[in-house]
């Protein structure tokens, strides 16, 4: 496996096929921070990119010597992406973590001719403000370390202000709605975007959006994507709401439940995926404290402490405090009712 410098990124580029993944160009083409791996610099016939959004897998899936580099350099956690039909059915073969599942993700554009501007029609209190990086740190707002942290896959605030397009909807010293894009090509951009749980239902997400879409287009970008899981429902309609339109799903693979916010699964969904590791963590010990935790969002009290009590019995380090803080943070996100102190115990 060898690591091609930026300036040979373009015998690398033929090998894509897909257009799903903008970051991935974004890297091939030099724009942002990455990495591009192959297996032949002069003549290479199978890379992985690794971008800020995915690890993506292109180009012929039988080199053995590429696929055995591959399963020493990926992390077991990370989420990987195929580019064509061969590396769908071989990366559950050569990731670290053989029981990787595949998900569906959604990619949407909306072009200026499909765009449906929202007017901003906000509470009492509530001010949208354009992302300004400099500005904004002589702030003291809360949630602004979330908009400096996705911001950081840009290198830096001057490269933000020149490419990158944002917006937030402050609620008194409290940002509670914000849109920033990910990463850019040509005309192309994509963004993304959150609300804090308590202010969800409110319409803030769509007009948030909407005024990032606008601002892509005074910024000269002709397209907008927009990619989401296929469990998130909610993000789904605000794309649609403002004009996105489906262009594609494609398939991914996670080692964790392919979400975007909790509520995207219900305790059913969250139950299944307990299930799953589980029995995956018989031979895969690395799983069982994620599935803890997804029997936890499940609210599955009594399958939560049977896995401590496995945990305990294969010698696995289960930190109880740890555990409890985390409890206490999903509870303030609007699961696990059920594991109250002091009725929940081990």
């Amino acid at each position: 496996m060898i690591e091609l410098k930026n300036e040979q990124y373009g015998k690398a580029k033929e090998l894509v096929t897909s257009h799903n993944e903008l970051s991935v160009f974004t890297v091939l083409e030099g724009l942002m921070e990455g990495e591009v791996h192959v297996d032949s610099a002069e003549h290479p016939q199978v890379l992985m990119i690794e971008s800020s959004e995915t690890t993506l897998l292109a180009g012929r899936a039988d080199n053995d010597a590429f696929n055995q580099a591959l399963t020493e350099s990926l992390g077991f956690w990370e989420q990987v992406t195929p580019d064509n039909e061969e590396w769908r059915l071989k990366i559950p073969e050569v990731h670290p973590n053989k029981y990787i599942r595949e998900y569906t993700r959604h990619r949407y554009i909306v072009t200026r001719e499909t765009f449906t501007p929202i007017e901003l029609s906000l509470p009492e209190g509530y001010v949208p403000e354009k992302i300004d990086l400099p500005e904004l740190r002589k702030k003291s707002y809360k949630n602004a370390d979330k908009i400096y942290k996705w911001a950081a896959e840009w290198g830096s605030d001057e490269h933000f202000a020149i490419a990158g397009c944002g917006c937030y909807i402050r609620h008194l010293d409290k940002i509670v709605s914000w849109s920033l894009s990910d990463c850019y090509n040509g005309g192309q951009v994509a963004i993304g975007i959150l609300t804090a749980r308590s202010y969800r239902k409110m319409g803030l997400a769509k007009q948030v959006v909407s005024a990032v879409v606008q601002q892509c287009w005074d910024k000269g970008y002709g397209s907008v994507e927009w990619l989401c899981v296929s469990t998130n429902r909610g993000s789904r309609a605000v794309a649609e709401r403002v004009g996105f339109m489906q262009a594609d799903t494609y398939p991914s693979f996670t080692s964790y439940a392919p979400i975007e916010n909790f509520a995207d699964l219900n305790d059913d969904g969250w139950y299944e995926w307990g299930a799953y590791l589980q029995q995956a963590s018989q031979k895969e010990p690395r799983l069982y404290l994620e599935c803890l935790h997804c029997y936890v969002k499940a609210n599955a009290v009594e399958k939560a402490q049977e896995i401590v009590q496995e945990m305990t019995k294969a010698e696995i380090e289960c930190d109880l405090e740890e555990l409890n803080g985390a409890i206490a943070y999903y509870r303030s996100e609007g699961l696990c009712s059920a594991f109250k102190a002091p009725e929940w115990t081990i």
